[in-house]
Parts: structure tokens; sequence; C-alpha cells
């Protein structure tokens, strides 16, 4: 079932993230003089939560707001999300 919802250039997911990154980078961009990345992290998956806070703060990022892309509010999903940035900052 998967295999029908896949794009050309590749996974939805990964796809249609990639997308919302770089326009809410661009978009914030417009807006702001500071400099602010825009980064996405998968909670399962690659790139992984803890290899994106890694790399943020190797880029010299200091403040770091997460913002769970889930449309609803749920222990599984939210929670576990917030759960997992919780390991990556200890």
């Amino acid at each position: 079932k998967y295999a029908k919802v896949w794009t050309k250039d590749g996974p939805p997911l990964k796809v249609y993230t990639e997308r919302q990154t770089k326009r809410l980078q661009g978009r914030i961009g417009m807006t702001t003089r500071a400099p602010f990345l825009v980064r996405y992290a998968m909670r399962y998956g690659n790139p992984g939560v803890a290899r994106v806070y890694d790399a943020m703060r190797a880029e010299g990022c200091d403040r770091i707001l997460v913002v769970p892309m889930y449309p609803q509010y749920a222990a599984s999903t939210t929670a576990t999300a917030m759960d997992e940035i919780g390991r990556a900052l200890a």
C-alpha cells in the first residue's frame, strides 16, 4: 500500500517534511534579521533527534525551539517526541 503513495522524489513523509522545512526557513529568513535555522528530525528514522540536536549545537545554536508536527496531541506521538528531546538534552 505504501508503494502506491511513494513519489518520484521518494517517500512522502520525507519529501513533504523537507519541503516544509525549506519553506519555513525561507519565510522566517524574510521576517527576521537574526540568524535562524530550521531543521527537522524524525522520532523514528533518519535524521534522528539526537543527531540533529548535536548538529545544531555544533552550528552554534544556543536556543532551540521544538515543534512537534503531529496534527493532534497524543501521548503516543507528541509526548514521545518530547521524551526523545529530553533524552537528547540529557
